[in-house]
């Protein structure tokens, strides 16, 4: 075990060398600086001024692209499209898969049945209001 320990480490140590050699044998190339044009300082700008303006819609503005509808739109979400819904109406249930939306749908379910179980057959409020006159004695 000793023997197959010291291997291993030793051909670690080998492998880090020839790397480490490699490796300063590739720095030694010269790199070139790099200098801006005029386009890229246009496309900055551009992308600056996009940003910034999508930016200054956020809710902290008012935008006339910002305000709802009867149902509740995100700017570039659009509801509607040519007269025929898109898959935005759902919402934040778009990021949701069908198995999470299974089980929540059986969760909530089991939830209101427990609940109307206890209401009007394990424990019954209306049958104990009529009798005591109150529903929490």
């Amino acid at each position: 075990a000793a023997a197959v320990a010291f291997g291993a480490h030793a051909g670690l140590a080998m492998a880090m060398r020839g790397r480490t050699a490699r490796h300063a044998e590739v720095q030694t190339t010269t790199t070139t600086t790099y200098m801006e044009s005029a386009a890229d300082e246009r496309l900055f700008e551009q992308v600056y001024l996009d940003y910034a303006t999508e930016y200054l819609k956020g809710p902290m503005y008012h935008n006339d692209l910002k305000v709802q509808g009867f149902l509740p739109e995100y700017p570039g979400d659009p509801m509607f499209k040519q007269g025929k819904m898109t898959s935005n109406v759902v919402g934040n249930l778009k990021t949701f898969s069908s198995n999470e939306l299974a089980f929540f749908a059986v969760l909530f379910f089991a939830i209101g049945l427990y609940g109307a179980l206890m209401f009007w057959w394990f424990d019954p409020q209306f049958l104990r209001a009529d009798l005591t006159g109150q529903i929490n004695p």
